[in-house]
């Protein structure tokens, strides 16, 4: 049942971040800026959400979050072509995704 939970959250962490992305989209082009997090000079990126989730599923024992948050990094991991969760900012032109 633990892994049937695992594969149902990866699904969902999948799926969750491609909503994410596409709504970066309409975001960048009905108000022309940027849905980033930067702090201090750091860009956030999405894939943090998955990074907290694993240790948190882990203390939870909750196997659907474990997924959840691989689900997430993998397609952040997919879509951006890096695995990364911050960077330092440097003068990025932010562009689409997917």
């Amino acid at each position: 049942m633990k892994a049937v939970n695992i594969l149902i959250g990866l699904l969902v962490g999948y799926v969750f971040t491609m909503i994410l992305e596409l709504n970066y989209n309409l975001i960048l082009k009905r108000t022309k800026k940027h849905p980033v997090i930067v702090l201090k000079g750091y860009h956030i990126h999405h894939s943090i959400y998955g990074a907290i989730m694993l240790p948190l599923a882990l203390i939870l024992s909750a196997p659907i979050l474990l997924g959840a948050g691989a689900g997430i990094i993998t397609r952040h991991t997919q879509a951006e072509k890096k695995f990364k969760f911050i960077e330092k900012e440097e003068k990025v032109v932010y562009k689409e995704i997917c």
